[in-house]
């Protein structure tokens, strides 16, 4: 495809300002319009150009090819520019449009880049842009037959035309030769040259189908006039500008898991669209149907091939590189890959799953954003979660508030409803155990008189059976019609009450003050997630419920004779489910979104990190990772082992401990070091998801009285949860990923012997309790000693079973498990080593007791290891050594050995050191046993 740009004028009209300057060369902002143009094409790849020069046509040839080197030009020069026209300059470059399709624009046309995309992207060959706004005698007007232009021109009267021809148009090679010849007819007459190309269009309209592509919600102007020169100033280029030439683009990928997803990002998109100059898609599942039980997903090809119209789809929302995913519900997996989600919620009400008083919501802190509709939703999300959120409006409502007498005309006339009767909507829910379609079935037609019309919008999710039941109910009686459409605000609008369960339609119904008549499935009580506090069933007094056909009847009848019965407790309602009804919903909800785009999510919380280096993995990939997948933590990094070449000076590190290992002593100086409120202590060889500083955060919030939570590592006994699903690829451990949303914010409480030092994050206001109050007597394990000292002090451990973590990728799955293995041979091996050591030290002091307590730690943890399979062949050494140590203590008695730990014991308790005590008599316990 190539572009044919009509630049050949001067621009009489608007005076001395084009003395010196072709029009198209005008400044608009802080550009020129031919720049903006040019820009619109490279960015859909469009590089062969030909323009149409006349005025000052080397100044202009001079610089479009400085200016834009990367495109291909060719010039046609019309000499005679000052008294010719459009259709003149277009047939002398008839030549250039003979052998490709090609995109026409006149030269003096200031455009949103997505008119020309919608252009270039759609399916028909031959198609003009147009804007359905009010003409006068100056604009180039069209007439149409639904979308088909059956005439054009300045001499279609202004009061029949259907819009305004804005001056870009994609044309086919295939209608090139009757182009030129039309071209050619207009010119060759006497006058013809000062003719407007479209008059060559007028007479071919009959014979092509010439399609009209409505861009009304896209900004664009002709700079004909000075006045012209000034709107463009002062609203048009706020609208289309970038900020810098030769940046990028955010991208901002709209993920609809089904239908019932677009009336809510839909919006958002169209304002984004029409505001900000951002990449734009969507994307969906695959598409399948609600049936059997299961409920459907994705969207049906008219829903895409509308969503294409109007922007790029995507079928893999990893492919688009996004910099936001918003999703319409909790369904964050398929847009892992954005750099940040934002959640706009999907509906009014709770559902057991969304807006509820309960640890399920936990996973909306995957995302980074929140949209909710009112007051009440955020009172209810901020007690389970801690991101950003937004009070925005019920975005749906902006279809209703802008749902004009003109849509409602077409509805009726679209479902044959006659003038005069009363309009009844049924709209239930898809759950089985929630719905009024089980109690109702076909019999919803016996609450219908000759008054009443029926409408039926079944949810998205409902199954095919109940769709083809209503179906062939819809087909049999005149006065029932099935809502097929996405959206139904002209259903809510026109109709007079509304029957319904606990869907969300209720909710929004009254937010128009409408009569509610809420049918009870006597089954709701066995929904996996009923609660009674939910916004659902509160809202319930607000209408009548019924539980028979016959009361839904007469509740029906009392509803239409009494519309205001229960207004005040609606208007009640309305005010904490939702903004007012402004139609201004997407706008704030779309603004949010560019807000969160262009900074990062504040974080109140100052962490500090303590990674164990372990000589092999590079630091500076380690801290990389950290920042990366933490954006905006901002954490203080600290690295404790001994410092290897090429780890001086390094970027994101603000101490390096050094240290053979990290013992007590090692981790305590690098403590005194850090600032942070929450202290974290890792591994250097460990992949964790997104954001996981603040997901263990979060328990801190959730449970005030912790200490410490401990992300889940691969060798825990929660693994058995992920052993169905396939292994995670090398590069990023999505597994964790498709487990977060059901296992967010759940978690259990861990001993004080799990505080390993995999990655766990300490409360420094805790540990510095614990540090300022204790004698600790063992330099080894600090972890596990803190840990049960803050046992002892009265915190909780937490395991976040969320939080999982993986060791690098790189290798196959058995080479990743050995190295693993290796990783916790090395550590255990070390720490069989401290405990055999520290026997020795003792039994030179005839301290018994002690030495067994450390001989038998020493021996657990060699049991633990002759007991996997990868280690049979494992630690010979340590083990004769053990049992070295051990032998001059076998000659005593299990009974002597008991008695010596219960004597140690007692020492311990009056010294009040009550856990090492405990531990003592525990193992006395196993020596009698």
């Amino acid at each position: 495809m190539k572009a044919i740009v009509l630049a050949a004028g001067r621009g009489a009209r608007l005076g001395s300002i084009t003395e010196s300057t072709p029009k198209c060369m005008l400044t608009v902002g802080p550009r020129r319009i031919i720049d903006y143009q040019m820009q619109c094409l490279e960015a859909l790849y469009i590089r062969d150009i030909v323009v149409v020069v006349g005025f000052m046509a080397a100044s202009l040839r001079q610089y479009l090819s400085e200016a834009f080197p990367k495109l291909g030009f060719t010039f046609v020069e019309n000499p005679q520019f000052a008294t010719t026209n459009t259709a003149y300059s277009l047939w002398l470059a008839r030549d250039e449009f003979t052998n490709d399709d090609f995109i026409y624009c006149n030269g003096d046309v200031l455009f949103h880049a997505e008119i020309l995309r919608r252009l270039v992207y759609s399916p028909e060959k031959n198609i003009l842009a147009i804007t359905r706004t009010a003409t006068g005698d100056e604009e180039v007007k069209v007439l149409l037959n639904g979308s088909r232009i059956v005439a054009i021109g300045k001499d279609v009267p202004a009061e029949q035309a259907c819009g305004e021809f804005i001056g870009i148009g994609k044309f086919s090679k295939a209608i090139a030769p009757l182009f030129a010849a039309q071209l050619w007819n207009v010119v060759k007459n006497p006058s013809g040259e000062m003719q407007f190309f479209e008059a060559a269009l007028q007479r071919m309209v009959s014979s092509v189908k010439l399609s009209a592509l409505d861009v009304t919600d896209l900004p664009s102007i002709e700079i004909d006039f000075p006045e012209d020169l000034q709107v463009a100033e002062r609203r048009i280029i706020k609208k289309i500008a970038r900020t810098k030439k030769d940046s990028p683009k955010h991208k901002i990928l709209f993920y609809a898991e089904r239908n019932l997803h677009l009336p809510f990002l839909e919006p958002i998109h169209d304002y984004l669209a029409e505001r900000y100059d951002v990449d734009l898609a969507f994307s969906a599942p695959p598409y399948k149907i609600s049936q059997g039980g299961n409920t459907g997903c994705g969207l049906c090809r008219d829903d895409i091939l509308r969503l294409q119209s109007k922007s790029c789809f995507v079928d893999n929302p990893a492919t688009f590189q996004a910099d936001i995913g918003v999703v319409a519900d909790a369904c964050f997996y398929p847009v892992r890959h954005c750099k940040k989600i934002v959640n706009v919620g999907h509906g009014l009400i709770c559902k057991g799953w969304f807006y509820t008083d309960n640890p399920v919501v936990r996973r909306e802190n995957r995302a980074d954003l929140i949209c909710v509709p009112g007051t009440w939703h955020k009172e209810i999300l901020e007690r389970n979660v801690l991101s950003t959120i937004r009070v925005t409006g019920f975005i749906k409502t902006d279809a209703l508030v802008n749902c004009t007498d003109y849509d409602i005309k077409k509805f009726k006339e679209k479902y044959h409803i006659p003038e005069g009767k009363k309009i009844v909507l049924f709209a239930p829910t898809f759950n089985p155990e929630l719905s009024a379609l089980p109690c109702v079935g076909e019999r919803i037609e016996e609450i219908l008189d000759d008054n009443l019309m029926l409408l039926v919008k079944l949810h998205g999710m409902t199954d095919k059976t109940w769709i083809s039941q209503y179906q062939h109910l819809a087909a049999q009686a005149k006065n029932i019609a099935l809502i097929e459409d996405t959206d139904g605000a002209a259903a809510l609008v026109c109709s007079d009450v509304l029957i319904s369960d606990v869907s969300s339609v209720a909710a929004e119904y009254m937010l128009l003050d409408k009569p509610v008549v809420f049918y009870n499935n006597p089954r709701q009580k066995e929904y996996c997630q009923y609660r009674p506090s939910d916004i659902e069933y509160v809202i319930r007094d607000a209408g009548i419920q019924v539980g028979t056909v016959e009361e839904l009847k007469l509740a029906v009848q009392v509803s239409l004779a009494q519309p205001q019965r229960y207004s005040d407790k609606r208007r009640a309602y309305a005010a904490r489910l939702s903004l007012p009804l402004d139609g201004r919903c997407a706008e704030r909800a779309g603004e949010a979104i560019m807000d969160i785009l262009q900074s990062s999510p504040a974080c109140t919380n100052k962490f500090s990190i303590l990674v164990q280096w372990d000589g092999t993995t590079p630091a500076a990939e380690c801290v990389q990772r950290i920042l990366e997948h933490n954006e905006g933590a901002a954490p203080e990094i600290v690295f404790l082992g001994p410092r290897g070449t090429g780890c001086a000076d390094l970027k994101g590190v603000s101490t390096w401990v050094e240290c053979a290992e990290m013992n007590r002593k090692a981790f305590l100086r690098a403590f005194r070091q850090t600032h942070g409120d929450y202290i974290v202590v890792m591994r250097s060889d460990m992949v964790l998801p997104k954001n996981w500083l603040r997901w263990m955060r979060n328990y801190f919030a959730w449970y005030p009285d912790s200490g410490a939570v401990r992300a889940l590592s691969p060798q825990d006994d929660y693994q058995p949860i992920l052993k169905s699903v396939p292994q995670p690829p090398k590069t990023m451990p999505d597994i964790a990923d498709y487990f977060l949303c059901a296992l967010m914010g759940n978690s259990v409480r861990c001993t004080v012997f799990d505080l390993r030092k995999d990655c766990v994050m300490l409360s420094r206001s805790a540990l510095e309790k614990v540090i300022s109050e204790t004698t600790f007597y063992s330099d080894s394990a600090p972890l596990e000693t803190f840990g049960t000292e803050l046992t002892r002090h009265g915190f909780s451990l937490w395991q976040a079973v969320e939080v999982f973590w993986y060791p690098l990728r790189g290798e196959d799955h058995q080479t990743q498990k050995i190295r693993q293995e290796t990783v916790y041979r090395k550590d255990d091996s070390a720490e069989i080593a401290r405990a055999v050591q520290q026997a020795r030290e003792f039994k030179k002091q005839k301290d018994y007791a002690q030495a067994i307590l450390c001989l038998e730690r020493a021996k657990q943890l060699l049991n633990a290891l002759t007991n996997q399979s990868s280690y049979q062949d494992f630690d010979a050494e340590n083990n004769h050594t053990v049992e070295n140590e051990a032998a001059p203590l076998n000659g005593v008695s299990s009974f002597e050995k008991a008695r010596l730990l219960y004597h140690e014991a007692r020492k311990l308790k009056k010294a009040k050191n009550y856990t090492q005590a405990i531990e003592l008599l525990e193992t006395a316990k196993m020596c009698i046993a």
